[in-house]
């Protein structure tokens, strides 16, 4: 028993470029996170030290550039109110020269809530003008955390210079929060946009699936109709090119097999015909040539001394050896015309004449027999066709019905125009009373040899090739042909295009 292998089941490119994209922007999210942790306090406590470094330089230059104390207090206190340092000012003789705590002044430094220790007072006298050292120090009071710059300035002047650290922390605290906050909210917004903006990038995608999947099974009728200029643009073109140049070689295989296929049936076709052709001929040339051998016999032996009888002996053997060579005529015409050796010379001629020739031809016959002929017809008609092989095909319409008219009947052509699937043609039909052709025969007159009435058919010479070399040339002609039964008789017909 076949087992069937599983197929493994097929995942979604949208879902999972979606699954990608969303999956980066969760983990860009914690990395910030992460940053803003561990990295973001150092930070913001250099950047912090840079700033009172230089507020350090700033308030050295008030120093320098103003010797009045009124005048260097003004410019602290602009400074101070742009900063959220304390600062506090010492003169050379330990006297406060300024305070301030997160930018406001104090008035009174006794209300100073820095206490400047003893080991600060000797670093102070220690210090050069101009130095100074940033650190970290608490408040033993409060516990409080500072980042604290002390130095002299170039004046002398003790400069002590704090800010919190509590703020750094809490600051970073309050990004981190925001930046969660945020960062959830970012995320739903982007899974909506890279939702649709997945589709858009996956669409094109799954059209270039559906037009490969047709040209796997030989379907070329779909193609891509994106009109990117990108690589998937390229890709569709490229495809589409594709397609293009397989159905292009495929109909090509096809003509190609269809071309054999014709050939090998016509090789057949010809073989069958060859045998069949020996067949016939051999069958309908065996009573030609008994007749011929024996009345020959006769004149050899002088059956009959009289000259009269050795000339109608004569006569038979000629006109045996004339139904010879007709029969042996149109067998050949008929083998080319269904091997399709034969080509057709298409022309456009006038029809209408040529009928009017073959009738002319036959009038002494059918005088003769007492039968009317009525040509029925508005005037000149063109028509395209072969105009050797129709006259053919009429020649043996008219002989056909000579042969089978009933005694003083009528043969009435008609020669007229008429439209079929909307396409102007010209009908040519030959009708004779007498008796109408039986249903089986209507189909079987058309076969090579075949005779619906063989004893007057031999009484009239008739071969049996007539309509079936009518029926060839029709085919050839690729034109409609037939009979039908009237109320008197059978009508035969055939038309061609109008020209």
């Amino acid at each position: 028993m076949k087992k069937h292998t599983k197929q493994p089941r097929r995942s979604s490119f949208t879902i999972k470029l979606f699954l990608s994209m969303v999956g980066c922007m969760v983990l860009m999210l914690c990395c910030c996170w992460m940053l803003n942790t561990l990295a973001l306090e150092k930070y913001y406590r250099m950047e912090k030290e840079k700033e009172i470094v230089v507020l350090y330089g700033q308030i050295d230059e008030i120093y320098d550039q103003y010797s009045d104390r009124t005048q260097r207090r003004i410019a602290i206190d602009s400074i101070n109110a742009r900063t959220n340092c304390s600062i506090v000012l010492i003169n050379e003789r330990l006297q406060p020269e300024y305070a301030s705590l997160g930018g406001m002044e104090i008035q009174n430094g006794h209300q100073l809530e820095i206490t400047v220790s003893m080991a600060l007072l000797q670093q102070f006298r220690d210090q050069q003008p101009g130095s100074y050292q940033v650190g970290t120090e608490a408040n033993p009071q409060t516990g409080r955390q500072y980042i604290t710059l002390s130095g002299r300035l170039s004046s002398g002047t003790m400069c002590i210079l704090r800010t919190p650290l509590e703020a750094i922390a809490e600051s970073v605290a309050i990004g981190n929060r925001f930046l969660i906050y945020s960062g959830i909210g970012a995320i739903v917004l982007c899974c909506v946009l890279v939702f649709f903006l997945a589709r858009g990038f996956t669409r094109p995608i799954k059209e270039l699936l559906t037009v490969t999947d047709g040209i796997a099974r030989l379907d070329f009728s779909r193609k891509y109709t994106g009109r990117s200029h990108d690589e998937v643009g390229a890709l569709g073109e490229s495809i589409n090119n594709v397609s293009t140049e397989l159905e292009r070689k495929l109909s090509e295989l096809k003509t190609a097999n269809a071309q054999l296929e014709r050939d090998n049936e016509i090789k057949t076709r010809q073989d069958q015909l060859r045998r069949d052709f020996i067949a016939n001929a051999s069958h309908e040339l065996k009573t030609p040539i008994a007749l011929i051998r024996a009345y020959a016999e006769g004149i050899r032996e002088e059956v009959s001394g009289d000259p009269e009888s050795r000339r109608y002996y004569c006569e038979i053997i000629e006109d045996e050896a004339d139904k010879m060579n007709q029969l042996i005529r149109k067998m050949t015409s008929l083998m080319q015309l269904e091997s399709g050796e034969e080509e057709l010379n298409i022309s456009r001629f006038e029809i209408t004449g040529l009928i009017g020739g073959i009738l002319k031809k036959y009038s002494i016959l059918l005088d003769q027999k007492r039968i009317t002929v009525d040509f029925r017809t508005r005037g000149e008609l063109y028509c395209w066709g072969d105009e050797y092989f129709i006259e053919n095909v009429i020649n043996n319409y008219v002989s056909n019905a000579a042969n089978h008219v009933s005694a003083r009947g009528d043969i009435t052509v008609t020669a007229e125009e008429t439209m079929r699937d909307g396409h102007p043609r010209v009908r040519v039909s030959v009708f004779n009373t007498g008796a109408c052709i039986g249903e089986e025969e209507r189909v079987r007159i058309w076969e090579s040899f075949y005779k619906a009435d063989k004893a007057r058919t031999r009484a009239y010479g008739g071969t049996g090739l007539g309509l079936s070399v009518v029926a060839a040339i029709m085919r050839a002609h690729n034109m409609p042909y037939g009979v039908e039964n009237r109320a008197d008789g059978p009508m035969f017909w055939f038309e061609l295009e109008q020209g």
